[in-house]
């Protein structure tokens, strides 16, 4: 099931690939570092188009993946969607990578923060990746 790659992403797809979510397959594309500032960058905007930066580490690619989609379909406006599904990822990360992939996602977490700080009309999105940075930070 091919996946239209919207305009604002059109000259960085460098890759892709499909995601198997409890039997659901998700077509998602590798996006190119230079999209953004922001680092380990990724979406599911409208959850129509899932896409990872190439910067986030291939091992870690589908937990990543598996969180939007869990966060953005499973638990849509739902109030802690994003902690929840962090919890959730956190759970299926394989013991061996676990200290390492915690080490990325409060990296990861940290860029968002700054990234969105002053962003007006985004409070939702904030306050839902201040509660699992936030979550990190105790790990």
């Amino acid at each position: 099931m091919p996946q239209e790659v919207p305009h604002w992403a059109q000259g960085f797809v460098v890759g892709e690939g499909i995601l198997d979510v409890c039997g659901v397959l998700y077509p998602y594309h590798i996006l190119g570092k230079n999209l953004t500032q922001l680092r380990y960058f990724l979406g599911f905007p409208k959850a129509e188009f899932l896409f990872v930066s190439e910067e986030v580490p291939a091992p870690f690619r589908d937990h990543v993946q598996r969180h939007e989609v869990n966060e953005f379909v499973c638990r849509a406006g739902q109030p802690g969607r994003c902690l929840a599904s962090l919890k959730q990822e956190l759970a299926e990360v394989p013991e061996a990578m676990l200290s390492d992939y915690i080490v990325f996602r409060r990296e990861q977490y940290h860029g968002l923060v700054a990234y969105y700080a002053d962003d007006q009309g985004l409070d939702d999105l904030k306050q839902e990746i201040a509660a699992s940075l936030a979550y990190l930070e105790t790990l």
